[in-house]
């Protein structure tokens, strides 16, 4: 509002030009516009912050059913615009858990109906009402990862999962719903491995999940191309060969704690939280590690999040006195295996297949 000469008050919009001679018109509205202005000075005096909210969407994508469930994987994408100063956040919350910040897509492969809240903050502060957008996912044409090319190492079935191997401490038990998860009974380092046969070059895909009590966050990994566990000439724990002669694709989505989150080659190739695609902790996470000769990638969800070249000279970070760096992990084949950190690091595996290259 503006106050002219004779008193009347008008409304303003936008910024307000005033020339002021011997009698300046007053102005009112934030402690800022009231101020001493001397004889013919110029004052421009914008109404107002902004105080509009940003707009926010959501939209899912994925193969649909005819009634509208989608098949085995839906992808939930958010986004937001500001006309004044701009989108600062999006934030995001599965059904009524807690807000958490929006990076990139994500995907939902959990069966059932779900519902996701959205709402976005501008760098003004304004942040928008919570929207929610709701849908189903319905288990898809044949049992998830059935794919060309590829062999099941654990398909779900009590046979597959008789074919791995505990070692060490911890446990994985299987489940009702065709996943292993790790136990809470026996505590300690161990891994549950795939002692059938060694692999060389290979894409490897499974699927995990995190589900940590309470606030906490499971620290697992895949481990690859380590040699044969038992009787071994440098190490006597057979869980220990394969953390200090293969290499473990670290499963860690901890916002403290340990320098090596999700998609890291633990003790070489760092990869920071910002960079782990983090999904909500209870999600089920797409998982494909690829080794083709001395080369490592991995993709998380469909995305690369990390290349790792397996060069000699390289030394573990933080260093151990016993650990033979990559000059001891240069192998052209070897196996497969699953980490279980302790009882509390609780993580569920499924749908384990591999492909030679």
């Amino acid at each position: 509002m503006s106050a002219h000469r004779k008193g009347l008050w008008a409304a303003v919009l936008g910024a307000l030009l005033l020339v002021v001679g011997v009698s300046p018109a007053g102005a009112r509205g934030t402690p800022a516009a009231h101020r001493a202005v001397a004889t013919d000075q110029v004052l421009t005096w914008t109404a107002g912050d902004d105080i509009t909210a940003p707009e926010t969407a959501a939209k899912v994508d994925g193969d649909r059913k005819a009634d509208g469930a989608y098949l085995g994987t839906a992808t939930v994408t958010l986004s937001a615009s500001d006309a004044g100063s701009g989108v600062d956040r999006i934030e995001y919350a599965l059904a009524d858990g807690a807000w958490q910040p929006y990076t990139t897509a994500f995907m939902v492969h959990e069966l059932g109906s779900h519902a996701v809240r959205y709402r976005a903050t501008d760098k003004a502060g304004n942040t928008s009402p919570a929207a929610r957008i709701a849908f189903t996912v319905a288990e898809g044409g044949g049992a998830p990862g059935r794919h060309t090319g590829y062999r099941d190492l654990f398909d779900g079935t009590a046979k597959s999962f008789a074919k791995w191997q505990q070692v060490g401490g911890g446990s994985f038990a299987l489940s009702a719903d065709g996943s292993m998860t790790s136990g809470t009974s026996r505590d300690g380092l161990g891994m549950l491995w795939f002692p059938q046969r060694t692999y060389e070059d290979f894409s490897l895909k499974l699927r995990w999940r995190d589900d940590a009590p309470g606030t906490g966050n499971a620290n697992s990994g895949v481990f690859v191309r380590f040699p044969w566990v038992h009787d071994h000439p440098g190490e006597p724990r057979p869980e220990w060969v394969a953390i200090k002669y293969g290499h473990e694709v670290q499963v860690l989505d901890r916002p403290d704690g340990d320098m090596y989150k999700t998609g890291s080659v633990y003790g070489f190739d760092r990869v920071g939280l910002a960079g782990a695609g983090v999904t909500p902790k209870g999600t089920w996470n797409d998982y494909e590690i690829r080794v083709v000769g001395q080369h490592y990638s991995v993709l998380r969800n469909g995305v690369l999040i990390n290349e790792f070249d397996n060069t000699g000279g390289q030394v573990f970070t933080p260093p151990r006195s016993d650990d033979p760096g990559t000059d001891g992990r240069r192998f052209d084949a070897g196996y497969i295996g699953l980490q279980v950190h302790s009882a509390t690091d609780v993580v569920s595996y499924r749908d384990i297949r591999i492909k030679e290259l």
